[in-house]
C-alpha cells in the first residue's frame, strides 16, 4: 500500500474516531454533522441567483430554495440519514445543488428524527408537506416528489 493511501487512510480513522463515535449521542453527532457538511443560509443567499425562503409547514421547519429566474417546478426533497441523521443545515447545500442541477425549486423540510420522534414520526406530516407543496406548484402534472436513496447501485 503506497504511503498516500496509508496516510489518506489514517487521516480518515482520526476524522470518523473524533466526530462520530458510537458512544456518541444521536444529538451529538447531529451537531458534528451540521459542523462538518453544514453551510449557513447567510452563505447560500450570496450566490447570484439564489433566493431561500424560510417557512413553516405545521410546525416543521423548511426552506424553499430557487437558484434561477425561470423555474416553473418544484421538487419535494426527503433528505438522506435513514430518519435519524440531518438537517436543514447539514443537507442546504445537497439541496442547493439539486434545484441548480434540475433548474427547478427545492423543498426541503427539517422532518422529526429517531429516536426522540419513532419511525413513523418522520412521515406524519406528509399530508401537510404535499398539500403545501402542491398548493405552491406550478402544475401537478409538471411536479414530482423525489427522495434520497443514495447511495444508488
Amino acid at each position: 500500500m503506497s504511503l498516500g493511501i496509508q496516510v489518506t487512510n489514517l487521516l480518515s480513522r482520526a476524522f470518523q474516531s473524533t466526530f462520530f463515535r458510537e458512544s456518541y449521542t444521536p444529538q451529538t453527532t447531529r451537531r458534528n454533522m451540521d459542523l462538518i457538511a453544514g453551510v449557513p443560509l447567510a452563505l447560500l443567499k450570496r450566490k447570484p441567483s439564489t433566493a431561500i425562503e424560510s417557512i413553516d409547514i405545521d410546525g416543521l421547519p423548511a426552506e424553499l430554495i430557487s437558484t434561477g429566474s425561470h423555474q416553473n417546478q418544484i421538487l419535494l426533497l426527503l433528505h438522506g440519514g435513514s430518519y435519524c441523521m440531518g438537517t436543514l443545515r447539514s443537507f442546504r447545500k445537497n439541496a442547493w445543488q439539486v434545484s441548480r442541477a434540475c433548474d427547478s425549486k427545492v423543498l426541503h423540510i427539517e422532518y422529526r428524527l429517531a429516536p426522540e420522534g419513532p419511525y413513523p414520526a418522520a412521515l406524519t406530516k406528509k399530508a401537510s408537506w404535499e398539500r403545501y407543496f402542491f398548493g405552491r406548484s406550478i402544475s401537478r402534472r409538471r411536479s414530482r416528489t423525489r427522495t434520497d436513496f443514495s447511495p444508488q447501485r
